[in-house]
């Protein structure tokens, strides 16, 4: 379990290696307080990978200690991976229903939400993302994000300070 910092979770195409070709799916980034690898604790093998995207703490969970935990620990793990498949169930539902740009652009009011700061006539996205992360969480090429991002741009709804993320406020 993380204890500080962010990271993301991804999860490898089988079919290919991750060279150059190579496909990753995010499916979030996440905060402290997130679980991640609880799959090994029932014996199934982990298939995710947790990336750092700034320094972590973490805290380690062995199987045997899950077993002294009182009720209001066990609630609040089944509380996190019940919204770990909250988040699988809604990037399932976006895949399926919304097209590419709407992907991207809820994706950034999202993360606006998350770990953005407000100012009078914008958020800023405070964590510093790139368009190939995007990609990899909405599902498509680094080339369509930096399309998508661009026409966002041209109408006005977004801009970037650095490598952040400024969302103008309609």
């Amino acid at each position: 379990m993380t204890y500080s910092g962010l990271g993301d979770t991804y999860i490898l195409s089988p079919l290919k290696d991750m060279t150059e070709d190579g496909q990753k799916k995010i499916f979030n980034i996440f905060e402290p307080r997130i679980m991640f690898g609880e799959s090994n604790l029932v014996g199934f093998p982990n298939l995710l990978t947790f990336t750092c995207l700034t320094p972590v703490k973490v805290v380690a969970i062995r199987k045997q200690d899950i077993y002294n935990w009182d009720k209001q620990m066990l609630f609040t793990i089944i509380h996190i991976l019940l919204c770990k498949l909250r988040t699988v169930g809604n990037q399932l539902t976006n895949q399926i229903f919304d097209n590419v740009e709407d992907r991207i652009e809820n994706l950034l009011f999202e993360l606006a939400k998350l770990y953005g700061k407000s100012h009078s006539e914008s958020l800023t996205i405070e964590v510093p993302i790139t368009h190939q992360v995007i990609a990899d969480i909405v599902g498509t090429s680094r080339v369509r994000v930096s399309q998508s991002i661009a026409k966002m741009t041209r109408e006005g709804k977004l801009s970037m300070n650095g490598k952040k993320f400024i969302i103008h406020k309609q």
